[in-house]
Formats: structure tokens, sequence, C-alpha cells
């Protein structure tokens, strides 16, 4: 019995580990991003690709599945096989948690490519899909966080819209 409530709680631990991940959207910002300055950079989007941002494959996965694997070893033979298959279990379980944490840790992601105004260069980004909606000619602004370096996509407002174009037009 004592084996089966380690095994829950190690569960419960890996399972809230994977749900607490950050947003990589652009309309998402951590903590520490939040009342900091952004440089932005005026542009217009390019092409946007679907990509798949790779998971983590931390020691959350790796933690768990060595103490499941090492706890559901434990119950096979006796003496000296007990401890061995206690080890495979926990090396195997290790292996196996890590693999998982990183796949329910893959998210979907845009590749955005924009061409920044007044200029010839183009930078890709990728970010997270968010609440915004990105089309090809669309202008946009790209906002880097002055100590950090993190990118962003975002659409320019509405309101202005016409700053923008009258921008463009007038360089």
């Amino acid at each position: 019995m004592k084996q089966f409530s380690i095994l829950l709680v190690t569960l419960a631990l890996v399972a809230s580990g994977c749900v607490m991940q950050e947003s990589l959207s652009g309309d998402a910002y951590s903590r520490s991003g939040a009342r900091s300055g952004n440089m932005v950079r005026m542009g217009t989007i390019v092409s946007i690709e679907e990509v798949l941002i790779e998971g983590d494959g931390g020691a959350a996965g790796g933690i768990g599945g060595a103490v499941v694997g090492g706890a559901a070893g434990s119950m096979f033979g006796g003496g000296r096989a007990s401890i061995l298959t206690t080890a495979v279990g926990a090396v195997g379980g290790a292996v196996a948690g890590s693999a998982i944490e990183h796949k329910i840790t893959q998210k979907k992601g845009l590749e955005i490519t924009v061409k920044y105004a007044g200029s010839d260069e183009c930078e890709a980004i990728v970010q997270e899909p968010g609440k915004d909606q990105f089309m090809v000619g669309q202008a946009i602004r790209v906002l880097t966080d002055k100590s950090s370096g993190v990118k962003r996509v975002r659409p320019v407002p509405q309101q202005s819209l016409t700053v923008v174009e009258e921008t463009v037009v007038s360089e």
C-alpha cells in the first residue's frame, strides 16, 4: 500500500509539472517581462508556416518515471533479484518518464517571416499561436524585450493602421 501511495504522489507531481507550462504566444508575457521596455519595429508578414516547438524532457518526467519504475520493479523478485529489478525499473522509468514529458510539452508554433519597414531586412520569429490572427501582407509590430532579447509578433492595432501606412508610403 505504501508503494502505491508513492506511485500516486509521483504521478500527481509529474502531471502538475506538465500542466504549468509557460505560454509562448505573442500575446502572453512572463511575470518578469511585464512592465519591461520593448523595442518596437514595424513590418509586414511575408510568410507564415506551422512548426513544432520541441518539448521539454526535463527532470520532472525523469524523476517521476524513476520513482514509478523503481517502485514497480521492486515488486518482482526477492533478495538481490529485487534490488536488480528495482534498479532496472528505475532506469527504464526515468527514460520513459523523460520521453513522456518531452512529448506532452510539445506545442504547435508559427514561424512568422517579417520584412521590416524601410529596409530589405527579413527575420523569422517562432511563437505559439495565441489570440492574435495573422495573414501574409498584414502590418505587424515586432516587440523585442530590451533585457532578454525575446521577440514577439503582434498585429498593428486598428487605430494605428493609418499612421503605419503613411509612414511606409512616405519612405
